[in-house]
């Protein structure tokens, strides 16, 4: 039986695409989040150590469910591979929009949780005396979400490559193609897509309206360069400016 898969990534649609997935499919949805890393380094802990590996022998237990993994790695894609046909869908997103988005949800009153990263994370962010500074050190918090990006084998045959950026501009056919691919009925994705629309998921607003405290905060790409200062752009550069250029996002660092 081939598996099938949607593999994303931290504030890069995965919590839209999880619900398209689950109102789509008319199967059972294996939802996941946790990976080999996590923020603050907290896959060091006992607890959340155990966390993890109880994750992925769920992912060898569930070989008949369609899987949502909003925090993939290539270590998620490797347990999958391993029993079998895979099929997947893969969604990235500029990562100096991933780390503005994060900063904003993870400062907010809605974003904290049981997971303890997310409590001490937000209360660090909040002791930063401006938002320069916040900004300056999500940079450094984002890193286990820019090294899943950076390790991804992005040459796999069995798993689409695609951008929050056209799914924005697009959901519709980004789904139809990524469904297409991985064998998911497409009839109904009209009408579901409609259904989850941002301006629904954010209350009325339409994109580019900010809401800094929901979880659909403002819903565009390229948000970065209204909060970059020359300072956090040089700090981005020299920690992930080659991975922009991997990525496609930038031809060199001359931006």
């Amino acid at each position: 039986m081939t598996r099938i898969a949607y593999f994303g990534h931290h504030k890069s649609g995965s919590t839209f695409l999880k619900t398209v997935l689950r109102a789509a499919t008319g199967v059972p949805l294996h939802t996941e989040f946790l990976s080999t890393r996590l923020p603050l380094g907290y896959e060091k802990y006992p607890a959340q150590a155990a966390r993890i590996a109880l994750a992925y022998r769920r992912l060898n237990e569930k070989p008949s469910t369609v899987l949502s993994h909003g925090n993939a790695d290539r270590a998620v894609v490797k347990t999958l591979a391993a029993h079998g046909p895979l099929r997947g869908f893969h969604v990235i997103r500029d990562p100096r929009d991933v780390m503005v988005s994060g900063y904003f949800w993870h400062i907010s009153d809605q974003s904290v949780d049981s997971n303890p990263w997310n409590v001490e994370r937000r209360a660090r962010l909040r002791a930063e005396p401006d938002q320069e500074t916040g900004l300056l050190r999500e940079i450094e918090f984002s890193g286990c979400y820019f090294d899943a990006m950076a390790e991804w084998d992005y040459a796999r045959p069995d798993v689409l490559e695609m951008r929050f950026e056209a799914m924005i501009a697009d959901p519709l056919s980004l789904l139809r193609d990524a469904f297409t691919f991985v064998g998911l009925p497409t009839g109904d994705l009209e009408r579901i897509v409609a259904e989850h629309d941002f301006q629904r998921l954010a209350g009325g607003r339409s994109r580019g309206q900010e809401a800094r405290d929901h979880k659909y905060r403002k819903g565009i790409a390229g948000d970065w360069r209204n909060h970059f200062t020359p300072r956090i752009t040089e700090a981005f550069k020299q920690r992930y400016g080659g991975l922009l250029v991997r990525l496609g996002y930038e031809a060199d660092l001359n931006w």
